[in-house]
């Protein structure tokens, strides 16, 4: 009898909670946008924590180089362990810098570069699928001008807008960076 009392609270515990997580999941499903919403601008909140936390976290192990090595230097002054923690600061944060800016100074011309080789080969790219894709189409007349207007339309606006718009971006982010971290080094010094 007791078997069978506990047989039934298992199962009805058992079937409450599949209940509770099928509502739980449809008041999920229908608040979607919301919850979304929500999380969005959570993470909006928290997002340069985040991102100061990880930059700490990757620039703790040379902090604590240039510190050790700092410290057995500075040891006999007043404040030298002080001002070996700050100069250890300045020298990761100088490092990061310097390897963000040779980053970027090395990868966006070098995008720029591929974009200007894309813009070249748009046309002879657009003609190729264009004969591939009428070859394909065989008899079908709407299927050949649809694929006539679409090849026109990428072959025209695709250059335009990589060189009105994608280029310059780059070229802005360039003096960006390069000013941002030119600006830094002024502070520092």
């Amino acid at each position: 009898m007791k078997e069978d009392k506990k047989y039934y609270l298992k199962l009805m515990l058992t079937l409450f909670t599949a209940a509770a997580l099928a509502i739980l999941f449809r008041f999920l499903l229908s608040n979607l946008d919301n919850i979304c919403t929500a999380l969005s601008t959570v993470t909006g909140i928290l997002m340069p924590f985040i991102i100061g936390g990880v930059i700490a976290y990757i620039l703790t192990p040379l902090c604590n180089f240039f510190e050790n090595r700092l410290n057995k230097i500075l040891y006999k002054i007043k404040n030298g362990e002080k001002i070996a923690v700050s100069l250890s600061i300045i020298l990761a944060l100088l490092i990061a810098v310097s390897v963000v800016f040779a980053v970027l100074i090395l990868v966006i011309p070098a995008l720029v570069e591929s974009i200007q080789s894309i813009l070249l080969q748009i046309p002879s790219s657009a003609s190729a699928f264009k004969n591939w894709a009428v070859k394909w189409a065989g008899d079908n007349e709407v299927l050949k001008n649809y694929i006539n207007d679409m090849t026109k339309a990428i072959s025209t606006n695709l250059p335009k807008w990589l060189s009105s718009t994608v280029l310059p971006y780059f070229q802005t982010a360039i003096g960006g960076v390069s000013a941002g971290v030119f600006g830094f080094i002024q502070c520092i010094l």
